[in-house]
């Protein structure tokens, strides 16, 4: 989580900054409840994160997204 927080640093210095992000585990991922709220951490301030049960609402939230911010 360390190099992925200091590579969205160094993505903003550049002027780069994801528009949304989005990950996908089911509901059994072991290891879920403690990782969602980590990743949502990191990207605070980097776009919107959410975290999704299912890869097509995903999809469909990060093409929400991607629409909105063109």
């Amino acid at each position: 989580l360390t190099a992925l927080d200091q590579l969205l640093v160094e993505w903003r210095k550049s002027g780069l900054a994801p528009v949304a992000n989005a990950y996908v585990a089911a509901p059994d991922v072991e290891g879920r409840a403690i990782m969602m709220p980590m990743f949502a951490k990191v990207f605070d301030g980097f776009g919107p994160f959410r975290e999704f049960f299912d890869l097509a609402e995903a999809e469909a939230w990060v093409t929400s997204e991607l629409t909105k911010s063109a």
